[in-house]
């Protein structure tokens, strides 16, 4: 007679229908479990040789034992109940504005108890969000950066070993048009609509400069969703002017 091992500690996610397989070989006549918390029972399953251990726990644990019971045959094992493992969902390529304020809203579901973001040289920190979680912060105009675009990593972990989730967040340093030294104004606008915006959800705006010259700076920008929808696409020529014309 032989019990298939089961691996310990064995993780249980708070508040989620759990449910566990064991293989019993030998016919056994009497099966049993012990040291199940509440919420949990087990059906022994004579013709196909499994024993079926079912339930839903309401409250996490650290650790407890259980120990089945097969005739004279005994497998003891631990396990826990820990947070819901958080799920992330990516905000596709951002841009890195120099001489504002940024912000980037990451959608995170289930429990976060730490973050950490890898990239952190740009000037910009993390922080939890009623959303999820909110990288900000404001890099310098003058910031000289060897490179234009990146990868930041973004960690988040529900205080568990087992309970951590990641994401690569892809991102390029651009201009904001405030960024030139000097007043200016809008020689030409083309806007293209490419779908109908949705009421009461946040649009992201980007824009960047396309192009620099003494007389014309020459710009385009994008109006997204949250899941990366393209809503409008825009390009503009500004003119730089004496402060004589500034409005």
């Amino acid at each position: 007679m032989a019990i298939t091992p089961i691996s310990s500690p064995y993780n249980i996610v708070v508040n989620m229908d759990f449910g566990l397989d064991v293989t019993i070989t030998g016919n056994p006549t009497d099966v049993a479990v012990t040291g199940l918390v509440q919420g949990f029972y087990y059906d022994w399953d004579s013709n196909a040789g499994i024993l079926r251990i079912r339930g839903t726990a309401d409250k996490l644990l650290s650790s407890e034992t259980a120990t089945i019971i097969a005739d004279d045959e005994e497998l003891m094992f631990n396990y826990g109940v820990i947070p819901a493992i958080p799920v992330i969902t990516p905000p596709g390529r951002q841009p890195i504005v120099k001489g504002i304020s940024n912000e980037i809203i990451v959608p995170v579901s289930g429990n976060v108890s730490n973050v950490s973001l890898d990239t952190l040289w740009l000037g910009l920190d993390v922080g939890e969000h009623e959303n999820g979680i909110r990288i900000y912060g404001d890099v310098p105009r003058d910031a000289n950066f060897v490179r234009t675009n990146g990868t930041m990593r973004l960690r988040v972990d529900n205080g568990t070993e087992m309970g951590e989730a990641t994401t690569d967040i892809d991102f390029d340093i651009t201009f904001g048009i405030g960024t030139y030294d000097g007043p200016a104004v809008t020689a030409q606008l083309e806007v293209r609509f490419r779908k109908p915006a949705p009421t009461g959800v946040k649009l992201f705006v980007s824009a960047e400069r396309t192009k620099v010259s003494r007389r014309i700076i020459e710009a385009k920008a994008e109006i997204k969703l949250s899941d990366n929808t393209l809503i409008a696409t825009g390009t503009g020529k500004v003119m730089p002017v004496d402060d004589s014309f500034a409005p």
